[in-house]
């Protein structure tokens, strides 16, 4: 199962050229507390809600995001999602990666 995961992330987290990394200057207020090595899992659930989608053992966590009003927002409708926004936790549940993918 953790090798099926991987692979089915892979994709996302390599493909380049579709990944925003967050902290980047056009990063958006909603998600400027997401920081890796300082964001905790309990936090970010805190404040983005529950994930959409959880993977190993809730070791990653996915949201969807839509571009709506100006900002993202968190939704939980697949059709609205314009981004996925992937986190990565190591076992002290600290935030080690993260990831946000525009939806093709």
């Amino acid at each position: 199962m953790r090798c099926l995961t991987l692979l089915l992330l892979l994709p996302v987290l390599s493909c380049s050229s579709n990944i925003t990394r967050l902290g980047d200057d056009n990063a958006d207020q909603l998600l400027h507390f997401v920081h890796d090595g300082v964001a905790t899992e309990q936090e970010l659930i805190g404040r983005l809600g529950q994930p959409h989608a959880r993977f190993e053992g809730s070791r990653i966590l996915t949201y969807l995001l839509n571009d709506t009003n100006g900002g993202l927002n968190v939704t939980n409708e697949p059709e609205e999602a314009q981004y996925h926004l992937v986190l990565v936790f190591e076992q002290n549940s600290m935030l080690r990666q993260h990831s946000l993918v525009r939806v093709r």
